[in-house]
């Protein structure tokens, strides 16, 4: 800091025009950032700042508690341990396993298999008695993302045509291999048609009341409240169930969910698996964490206990992160003023305490109100506010004296 200083008193002034003008460059930066950073080759870091979220750490820390485990829903792994590995099942033995389980008389089967049988296949007309013969069956279907936006380029329609359906999209408009999951989309409009998601499809089916509440926010994309992972479900192996070798009470009304779920994550499709709040690694991620269906699993879970997010309005946040900003730059022409020695430190210290501040705001309002808040901004401004104060002050502000040749604006 220069020995000159243009703010004209020792004491805080609430109302400058020197502290609204620094405050407005600030966030005129933040609007050319962006375009700035646009390039392919900072594509890896600006994909690795965007997936960072510090509400993970409500997940992946002990803050929230241990929660029990989920008793409305039971998994059958459809898959066997082969010399290659695990190994999904065929589709003949999805149909002779939805065959056992619906004389147990569940409150819905949900199938995340995509039946590709041809009219002449000798299975076909069995499946088609299966399927159709089985009450409340809901099958889960994927569709392709084509700019954004769900579309069905397939030459099947896996018997949707005959009973219910889900979409099973998962991040959609979104890297995949990139990005964690942490919201689903409750519909999508799929050439013309409003589809809901195979998780919607499956809870109203158990409890139609619950997923007319949920509806009811009008919100088509919600916040993922996860109750964990395979630990927290029950989970029985096909053998078992062709076997007979399971309890009665597991699968009798409760939802019966059908799908792949790989006990080795090293060895498993990495295909099948998401990056989640729960990855222990919140940073430096290597490897993907949960199995597609235990996502489901968690999105029809949370439906089920009405335990959902709401999200502080876009307003809010900007507007704390001006007023931020804005105290910022009365604080530093303070301490700039008055103890200008210690001026890098006392920046330095100020900006390390609101960085903490935000993100235990964030946390609290996350875990106490199940209240979203995205205070990014607000950090990102406080970052940059400390060498704007600094350019406005030792740059902007001279020039423009020098120009007008004022003393003052």
């Amino acid at each position: 800091m220069p020995e000159e200083n243009y703010y004209s008193s020792y004491s805080f002034k609430l109302i400058s025009i020197d502290v609204l003008l620094s405050t407005l460059t600030v966030f005129g930066i933040l609007l050319i950032i962006p375009p700035i950073t646009d390039f392919e080759s900072l594509r890896p870091f600006r994909e690795a700042v965007g997936d960072f979220n510090i509400t993970d750490v409500y997940f992946s820390s002990d803050i929230r508690g241990e929660l029990p485990p989920e008793t409305d829903i039971t998994i059958i792994q459809m898959a066997v341990p082969t010399r290659e590995g695990l190994t999904e099942v065929s589709a003949k033995n999805y149909l002779k396993t939805i065959n056992i389980l619906r004389a147990y008389e569940p409150k819905t089967i949900g199938v995340d298999y995509q039946f590709e049988i041809s009219e002449e296949d000798p299975l076909y007309n069995a499946a088609v008695g299966i399927l159709s013969e089985t009450p409340n069956i809901v099958l889960s279907k994927s569709f392709d993302q084509i700019g954004g936006k769900l579309k069905d380029t397939s030459n099947t329609n896996n018997f949707t045509d005959i009973i219910s359906f889900g979409f099973d999209n998962i991040l959609i408009g979104n890297d995949e291999a990139m990005r964690s999951v942490r919201e689903f989309s409750l519909w999508q409009d799929i050439e013309g048609d409003s589809v809901y998601h195979y998780g919607i499809e499956l809870a109203k089916r158990y409890n139609p009341d619950a997923v007319d509440r949920i509806l009811s926010r009008g919100n088509q994309v919600e916040r993922i409240n996860f109750r964990g992972n395979i630990d927290k479900f029950k989970i029985i192996n096909v053998r078992n169930i062709i076997k007979g070798n399971f309890e009665e009470a597991d699968i009798r009304n409760k939802i019966i969910m059908l799908g792949y779920v790989g006990s080795n994550y090293v060895s498993a499709n990495v295909e099948d698996l998401y990056f989640t709040p729960l990855n222990e690694n919140t940073a430096g991620r290597t490897f993907p964490d949960m199995y597609k269906l235990i996502v489901d699993a968690n999105i029809v879970s949370m439906l089920l206990t009405d335990e959902y997010f709401d999200v502080l309005s876009t307003w809010i946040t900007v507007t704390f992160a001006f007023v931020l900003c804005y105290i910022n730059m009365i604080l530093f022409g303070y301490i700039g003023y008055r103890y200008s020695n210690f001026y890098e430190v006392g920046a330095l210290i100020l900006f390390m305490i609101e960085t903490f501040g935000i993100g235990y705001l964030t946390v609290y309002l996350f875990e106490n109100y199940r209240l979203e808040s995205n205070f990014t901004l607000a950090i990102v401004a406080v970052a940059i506010s400390i060498p704007i104060f600094e350019l406005y002050t030792d740059t902007f502000k001279p020039f423009v004296k020098y120009v007008t040749k004022r003393k003052s604006f």
